[in-house]
């Protein structure tokens, strides 16, 4: 019995962590069977904590307050001579004083000393009623100290499983999340790259002239869309995917605590919306690829914009230029390398998040592990 006390009280400060990864393990068991979509209408369950008001004393400042106590009596047992022996002898050491209260404040009363006369006994009394209260007050802030070391373990096992659930909500979406990125990546490598380079791989191009554009309004070259869609319709199509996704993100995932991730998609977001030129593009291939759409650009205007953009290697400043033809693909090109240089960041900041979650839970294990936290099963 003694061995299972000792080894109990080994394991307070990691009981609250435990029983959190416990329920954590049970959840987890689950989790395969959940989608991201699912767990969206899931509310968190949280559990309550007590709210404590008024004023609180400390356990030190009760037991000074008891000491003080039995001070004050004394020197006042002493000062006005309250006190006598069992056989009438009076008493003027200060000594026996102190003896007389600290026995009085402990409601031990042996009886070899006496209060005499009514002020003895008055405050004998109340010594003994206002030590009795002030116990009372130390072993109550002796115990709320303890509750309250114990809640805030209980408190952070509590967070730190929700955070780690959180991770694993991000890890599943993560992998649906790779493939929207993807197809961004190709439609980007197409509206970047000539018209007879095939785009080989699922990371973005990071480098281009502003001449390789002409090409966005000729065929997307995708074999999932149709061979009217034109480049430019095909990257909008999946700039609009992934933006949508950001948006889920910033929505369904607590990724305050990352706050340069955080600060990173809305940008991103913003920066797609002011620089979306969608409508003009897409109305300037349907000129070039079906030539007399009504509303669309005339033969002439066609033939212009094709000359100025096989000219034109190196991006015009806007401001110089004024508006003109090229100024939705000058908008285009910008929109093009805000989001090359953000989006393959946000995307290895989610899964660093969700890996750094998963950290987290192996340390918490490990933690748990340590002999001097194992429980005696």
């Amino acid at each position: 019995m003694s061995n299972t006390t000792a080894q109990s009280s080994a394991t307070i400060e990691g009981e609250a962590t435990a029983r959190a990864l416990e329920v954590d393990d049970a959840e987890a068991a689950q989790a395969p069977n959940q989608t991201p979509h699912d767990q969206e209408g899931q509310e968190e369950r949280t559990l309550p904590h007590r709210v404590r008001t008024g004023p609180r004393i400390s356990p030190m400042g009760a037991l000074g307050f008891y000491i003080s106590i039995i001070v004050i009596f004394a020197i006042a047992h002493a000062m006005f001579g309250t006190l006598e022996r069992s056989d009438g002898s009076k008493i003027t050491d200060a000594g026996d004083a102190v003896y007389f209260s600290v026995v009085t404040a402990t409601t031990l009363g042996y009886g070899d000393i006496l209060p005499h006369a009514g002020l003895g006994r008055a405050l004998a009394a109340a010594e003994a009623l206002l030590e009795v209260v002030v116990a009372a007050l130390f072993l109550n802030s002796m115990w709320l100290k303890y509750t309250d070391r114990i809640e805030a373990e209980r408190s952070v096992a509590i967070e730190a499983a929700a955070k780690r659930k959180e991770a694993r909500r991000l890890a599943v979406y993560l992998k649906y999340f790779d493939t929207v990125y993807e197809r961004w990546a190709v439609a980007q490598r197409i509206v970047t790259n000539a018209v007879d380079e095939q785009p080989v791989s699922a990371e973005p191009r990071s480098a281009w002239s502003f001449s390789d554009l002409q090409w966005i309004f000729f065929s997307s070259r995708s074999l999932t869309r149709a061979p009217s869609t034109s480049a430019v319709e095909a990257y909008y199509d999946a700039l609009k995917a992934i933006t949508t996704e950001l948006r889920f993100v910033l929505a369904q995932f607590d990724i305050f605590d990352s706050p340069v991730l955080y600060e990173a998609i809305v940008h991103a977001l913003a920066a797609s919306d002011a620089l979306d030129a969608r409508e003009a593009l897409i109305s300037y291939a349907q000129a070039i690829t079906r030539p007399g759409t009504p509303g669309g650009l005339s033969t002439d205007a066609i033939e212009v914009l094709k000359q100025m953009l096989r000219e034109t290697t190196e991006q015009p400043d806007p401001d110089v230029l004024g508006p003109n033809l090229l100024t939705p693909v000058i908008l285009l090109n910008k929109a093009l390398q805000e989001q090359t240089k953000v989006f393959p960041n946000i995307r290895a900041g989610l899964k660093s998040l969700a890996q750094g979650e998963a950290d987290v839970r192996r340390r918490a294990r490990r933690r748990l592990q340590r002999p001097s936290l194992k429980r005696d099963r």
